[in-house]
């Protein structure tokens, strides 16, 4: 890299980020957008990223986490905030670190990941899981309540051919219950 100029640098600078899978928003310390590679205009369906260069930021994401980083607020360099998303798209992810100097933010966005649920569909499922396993409980029983049925009756008509049997083989005055 140290025989590089400074124009060869900016050139691999800007293919690295056309590569990049991960949607990269850079915004100035007046949360000015600076840049937006390819994949964050695929992933957050815009079609001229131009449009929105030197605009806010906040015509993509809600940007309180980065004015709590931008005023220290934060307790760490990096936040998570919520992008403005249309019903229906797929959850994205939205992470956003703050250089040492505070005077660049960089906003990685990228696809949640599929068992991402929010927690009121979570509680629903385990209810349903729940529900399921009551019904399934009882159906059980009931299947067992009826063999146990089955099988008393069958052991009261063993017991009365076992005497009918033993009637028809022992002569009249006979133990018939040993």
């Amino acid at each position: 890299m140290d025989n590089l100029d400074s124009g060869s640098a900016v050139f691999t600078e800007n293919r690295i980020l056309d590569l990049i899978p991960d949607g990269i928003v850079a915004a100035d310390r007046g949360l000015h957008i600076r840049l937006i590679n390819p994949a964050a205009c695929r992933l957050l369906s815009l079609c001229d990223a131009l449009e929105y260069i030197g605009g806010p930021v906040s015509r993509l994401m809600d940007d309180a986490g980065l004015l709590q980083l931008l005023d220290g607020g934060a307790a760490q360099d990096s936040v998570r905030v919520t992008l403005h998303r249309e019903a229906g798209t797929p959850q994205l992810e939205c992470s956003c670190y703050c250089d040492s100097s505070r005077s660049l933010f960089v906003c990685v966005i990228r696809e949640a990941p599929p068992q991402t649920q929010p927690e009121e569909e979570q509680l629903r499922s385990r209810l349903e899981a729940a529900g399921l396993a009551d019904t399934i409980c009882e159906k059980q029983l009931s299947i067992v309540s009826q063999i146990a049925g089955l099988l008393g009756e069958a052991a009261v008509e063993t017991q009365a051919a076992v005497y009918e049997l033993k009637k028809a083989l022992l002569p009249d005055g006979a133990d018939r219950h040993g």
